[in-house]
C-alpha cells in the first residue's frame, strides 16, 4: 500500500488542531474556575464538543489513509466534513480569544467584578440567615402565645379553691384542683406543639368549662356541633385558639346576672377548602358588655390574642365577632367566627402524622 504526503499532511494538521482545542479547553476550565465572573455557560461545552469531533475525524483520517488508497481520501476531502471542522475551529478560536481578552483586562476590572460577586453572595447568605432568624422568632412567639393563660382565670381558680377549703368543702375543692391540674398538664405536655387535633382542643375546652362552671356556681350548657365530614381525631387544629373566645363569652356575656340559663354552642364545619368555627353564646352581647366598666380592655386583649395567634400560623386564618348574625341561634349574644384555610398543609401537623405512621 502506498501512502501519500497529502494524507499525512491532513493527519498532522488535524492533530495540531486537536492539540490547540485541547489546550484551549484546559485553559478555559482553569480560568473560569479561578475567575467565576468570567464564567460562560456556552464556551466550555462548545470547546469540548469541537474537541470530540476533531478526535473522531482524525481517527477516521488515519483509518482511511492506512487501509485504503488515495482515491478514498480524495472522496473524504471533498465531503462536507472539512467545512464543519473549519467552522468549529473558528468558533473555538473566537470564544477562546474572547475569554483571553477579558482575562487580560486591567486587574481592577476583574477585581471589581469579583468583589461584586462576593458582595452578592454575602447578601444572599445574610438574607437566608435573617429569614431563618425571623422563622425562629416567629416560632418562639407562637409557643409563647400558646402557653399564655389568663392571670385572672388563674387567680379566680386559686381563690375559689381557698374559699371551698375555708367552708370545709374539701371534696369539691379536690375536684376543682384535679380539673385545674389536668388543664395545666395538657398545656405542659403540648408545650412544643402548636398544631394538634381538633379532639385535643375539644378536651381542653371541656376542662376549662368545668372549672368555669364551679367558679360561676351555675352550669353552662355547652353544645358541640361537629359536621359529619369533620373527623376530630384527624382534623388538624391550632391548639389553645378557642380558649380566649370561650373566656370572652363567659366573662362578658354569660356571667351576667341577667342570663339565667347560660348556653354556648361551638360549631365546626368544612367551608369550601377551609375549616370554619363558630362560637355562639346567649349572653348580653357586645354593646352591653362594652358598657360595663373595666370590661373593654379585657375583651380587646382576648380578641387581640386570637388575632395575633392566627397571624403567627403558617397559613393565617381570619377572625371576626358579630352581634346576633343571621346564623345566631339565640335571641341575644355574640357569634365569633374563625376561618382556617387548608390546615392539612401545616408542617408541624405533617411531621406529627409522619411520626405516628412510623
Amino acid at each position: 500500500m502506498t501512502l501519500y504526503l497529502d494524507a499525512f499532511g491532513a493527519i498532522l494538521l488535524n492533530l495540531a488542531l486537536i492539540l490547540f482545542v485541547a489546550k484551549a479547553t484546559y485553559n478555559t476550565r482553569t480560568i473560569e474556575t479561578r475567575n467565576p465572573a468570567l464564567f460562560s455557560h456556552y464556551r466550555l461545552p462548545i470547546l469540548r464538543f469541537s474537541l470530540a469531533v476533531l478526535i473522531v475525524h482524525w481517527c477516521y483520517l488515519v483509518v482511511l489513509t492506512l487501509a485504503f488508497p488515495i482515491e478514498a481520501f480524495d472522496a473524504l476531502s471533498s465531503s462536507v466534513g472539512p467545512f464543519v471542522i473549519t467552522a468549529l475551529v473558528i468558533v473555538c478560536g473566537i470564544s477562546y480569544a474572547g475569554l483571553l481578552r477579558k482575562y487580560d483586562k486591567p486587574p481592577n476590572v476583574t477585581k471589581n467584578a469579583l468583589i461584586q460577586e462576593q458582595l452578592l453572595l454575602q447578601n444572599v447568605s445574610r438574607t437566608q440567615r435573617n429569614l431563618s432568624l425571623q422563622r425562629k422568632v416567629k416560632d418562639a412567639r407562637r409557643l409563647n402565645l400558646k402557653s399564655q393563660m389568663n392571670p385572672h382565670f388563674l387567680f379566680n381558680v386559686l381563690t375559689g379553691i381557698q374559699h371551698l377549703l375555708m367552708r370545709n368543702e374539701s371534696e369539691k375543692a379536690s375536684l376543682v384542683f384535679s380539673k385545674f391540674r389536668k388543664l395545666l398538664l395538657m398545656g405542659f405536655l403540648s408545650h412544643d406543639q402548636v398544631i394538634g387535633s381538633l379532639r385535643q382542643e375539644m378536651e381542653h375546652i371541656d376542662h376549662y368549662l368545668g372549672l368555669e362552671d364551679i367558679r360561676m356556681e351555675k352550669k353552662i350548657a355547652v353544645r358541640w356541633k361537629i359536621e359529619p365530614d369533620v373527623y376530630p381525631d384527624r382534623t388538624p387544629f391550632p391548639l389553645f385558639i378557642l380558649q380566649p373566645l370561650v373566656e370572652n363569652a363567659i366573662w362578658h356575656g354569660l356571667s351576667s346576672q341577667t342570663v339565667l340559663e347560660p348556653q354556648l354552642h361551638i360549631k365546626v364545619a368544612w367551608l369550601d377548602e377551609g375549616l370554619e368555627i363558630q362560637v355562639q353564646d346567649n349572653g348580653i352581647g357586645l354593646q352591653n358588655s362594652s358598657n360595663k366598666s373595666g370590661s373593654t380592655g379585657h375583651r380587646s386583649r382576648g380578641t387581640a390574642i386570637v388575632h395575633e395567634r392566627l397571624s403567627l400560623l403558617h397559613h393565617p386564618g381570619s377572625f371576626k365577632m358579630m352581634d346576633m348574625p343571621p346564623s345566631h341561634p339565640f335571641d341575644s349574644g355574640v357569634t365569633a367566627f374563625i376561618r382556617l384555610p387548608l390546615w392539612s398543609l401545616e408542617p408541624e401537623w405533617n411531621e406529627l402524622e409522619k411520626r405516628k405512621a412510623g
